[in-house]
């Protein structure tokens, strides 16, 4: 990891989404990873599944964590998710930080893996 990747940013979407929940994942991990890396925001870390959710961990240079954001967004309305899904983000400076919901605005609920 570069230095200067200080912040997660973590894509959540509950699975049932699709019949091909893992072909969504992953592709949504392409499509953010290769935008990041063209833009020079940071890259995509890997996914998970699990809790009846699918998590996207990308880390982002904290001097383009809003154009990452908006990247992010603009993605999960690509791909006509935007509705079900939230972001987080996490400062990876610190290891006691947990992950914050800062997508959709105006949430409220506490992040859960």
């Amino acid at each position: 990891m570069d230095d200067d990747m200080t912040l997660q940013l973590v894509v959540q979407v509950p699975m049932g989404i699709s019949d091909d929940d893992l072909g969504v994942r992953h592709r949504l991990e392409d499509e953010l990873d290769r935008t990041f890396d063209a833009k020079g925001y940071g890259l995509v870390d890997g996914g998970d599944i699990g809790s009846g959710t699918m998590n996207v961990f990308a880390l982002v240079r904290a001097q383009h964590w809003g154009a990452a954001l908006l990247v992010a967004v603009s993605v999960l309305r690509d791909f006509g998710i935007d509705r079900s899904a939230v972001i987080a983000k996490r400062d990876l400076t610190d290891d006691d930080s947990m992950p914050v919901i800062v997508w959709p605005e105006g949430s409220d609920g506490p992040f859960r893996y």
